[in-house]
């Protein structure tokens, strides 16, 4: 029984690895033409997510307690505080 039941997922697997190289197809061609692209509303109905809709990705964390630089004059570098010093 069990080895039927791994059978059945293996086969599910394989399906869904058929059917989203099918959709990569097809939204490289949406993204491809020139009367949609890659930011149209076809590409997010097939479930793309286009270049104007993702965020880089990019995080600064703060530790804890820490504060910003502009708040922590320990912070910035001596260089910088002579040349404001100066003006």
């Amino acid at each position: 029984m069990e080895d039927q039941f791994t059978s059945l997922i293996n086969q599910r697997n394989d399906a869904d690895k058929v059917s989203l190289d099918k959709r990569n197809l097809v939204i490289n061609a949406v993204k491809g033409d020139l009367n949609f692209g890659e930011d149209s509303p076809l590409c997010e109905s097939i479930g793309y997510v286009g270049k104007s809709e993702r965020r880089s990705g990019l995080t600064r964390k703060k530790h804890k307690g820490q504060r910003h630089r502009s708040q922590n004059p320990a912070a910035i570098p001596k260089a910088a505080k002579a040349v404001h010093l100066i003006r």
